[in-house]
């Protein structure tokens, strides 16, 4: 029984990813029409499948043992409690989306789990945060490679691009190719560097079952993560893809093909999940700089990061309400 409420408790995780983080593959090419939804959530579905059969075990090694360090057993007694945990995550992301902030899901897990853990290891808490502090890093150092590589991208790259486009017909593919590909590498980012969230908290090295064998849980979660796309991300993808449609079509696709090499880059080298979004801003910020620095909103930005703060925090103070009802109750 336990197993299943488990793997019910993933699959909820990568459809809640799923819906939220295909809009960053292709949300701006939809919203202008220049890529069908229908082939959006197909390109989508079967990059994030493929991305997930190469999710680096690492990356699963390193979110199982946080797991272990702060409190959250899934084979022993109280093995209930990583469906505590999704639970806390899922209900901080629908606060979230009520107020139409940006987020995290990678960072709002790790919040609940940080929360459960300040509760149920408080004499040990400290010493597990500081063996884990390459997570927040590694999120802090994401969308500034993103912003370099967009820019980098945006001054040298477009240049030579723009000087192939000799007829409003070569303009058209050359926008459509780009956000196809741009959107693939995005797609197969987001398989790759975040199936491990999905079964991180049930993967269990140890055991003599199917959570044991890394291939099978991160193809779970790629799984649950394209079937998210399948049937909930159509609202999702049209909303974010007009909210950063401001910057012309060709620096769109540059910063989206940015972001996606940044989330490779820092996830494989971290071995930490790292998140699309805020690797996406970080490109849209790049592309501001490239073409004219007085367009960005830094006051925007600001509230960006600062929500971007609020979700670890609002989940952490969630799972660690749940962990105190939970003590109480038992």
């Amino acid at each position: 029984m336990i197993q299943y409420l488990l793997l019910f408790s993933g699959l909820t995780l990568g459809l809640v990813l799923g819906m939220h983080d295909s809009a960053n593959a292709f949300g701006t090419a939809v919203a202008t029409r220049v890529v069908r939804f229908r082939t959006s959530i197909l390109i989508n579905s079967v990059l994030i499948l493929l991305g997930s059969l190469f999710c680096s075990q690492t990356i699963m090694d390193n979110l199982s043992r946080l797991a272990l360090d702060t409190g959250i057993r899934a084979y022993e007694t109280n093995s209930f409690y990583p469906c505590i945990i999704v639970l806390c995550t899922c209900v901080c992301i629908l606060l979230m989306r009520l107020f139409k902030l940006p987020f995290s899901l990678n960072q709002a897990l790790l919040g609940a789990m940080l929360g459960w853990g300040c509760f149920h290891r408080s004499n040990d808490f400290g010493a597990a945060v500081l063996s884990h502090l390459h997570f927040p890093l590694a999120w802090i150092v994401t969308p500034v490679v993103a912003a370099c590589l967009s820019w980098l991208l945006i001054r040298f790259v477009k240049p030579m691009i723009s000087e192939k486009m000799t007829s409003i017909q070569v303009y058209d593919w050359t926008i459509r190719i780009g956000y196809l590909i741009s959107g693939a590498l995005c797609a197969f980012s987001i398989g790759q560097n975040s199936a491990a969230s999905i079964g991180a908290l049930f993967y269990d090295p140890g055991s003599h079952d199917l959570f044991a064998n890394p291939w099978i849980v991160s193809v779970f979660g790629g799984l649950s993560i394209a079937l998210g796309v399948l049937l909930f991300s159509r609202r999702t993808t049209v909303s974010m893809g007009t909210s950063i449609a401001k910057v012309s079509q060709m620096d769109c696709f540059l910063l989206i093909g940015a972001a996606a090499i940044a989330v490779l880059l820092v996830g494989n080298l971290t071995a930490v999940p790292v998140s699309t979004t805020q690797a996406l801003i970080g490109g849209v910020f790049g592309a501001g700089l490239a073409g004219n620095a007085k367009r960005i909103s830094y006051k925007a930005l600001i509230e960006v990061v600062i929500s971007w703060l609020s979700a670890p925090i609002l989940a952490g103070l969630l799972s660690f309400a749940a962990a105190w009802l939970t003590g109480i109750i038992s």
